[in-house]
């Protein structure tokens, strides 16, 4: 899942520039564990992606928070299940990762209008919001 600038979905919903992404949210799956730890990031890195959240399941749910810093993701903050954890950037959120669970991967967050992207994102100010880009969906 990706979260991008508002503008950057108003011509084409599937595709986006690569500036245009402020934050990448990988959901490590088993049997790709290796490929969602390591050689992601490093390609988000390389595209220069100011953001990183890794989302683990097993053995509890934890987000590991990243932000780029001279070229490489640099572990903000690691949120642990049963405890909220409150995040400012792209955006204002509070999530405890134990209300988590895998059907995340299953959603699909569809692209929202301009007058649907403040409710989503957090107030009217935030100019981002959430797109899946998977192929499919």
């Amino acid at each position: 899942m990706v979260v991008v600038d508002a503008g950057a979905t108003a011509e084409d919903p599937v595709t986006v520039d690569i500036e245009a992404v402020q934050l990448v949210v990988e959901l490590v799956s088993p049997g790709n564990s290796t490929m969602d730890r390591k050689v992601k990031p490093m390609l988000y890195a390389e595209a220069a992606i100011p953001r990183f959240w890794r989302l683990e399941f097993d053995p509890a749910p934890m987000l590991a928070v990243y932000e780029l810093q001279s070229g490489r993701y640099v572990e903000q903050v690691t949120a642990l299940a049963g405890a909220t954890t409150h995040l400012d950037d792209p955006f204002p959120i509070a999530i405890d990762p134990a209300g988590l669970s895998r059907a995340v991967d299953a959603v699909r967050v569809a692209p929202l209008t301009a007058s649907e992207a403040p409710r989503a994102c957090g107030s009217a100010a935030d100019e981002r919001c959430a797109v899946d880009v998977r192929p499919g969906t």
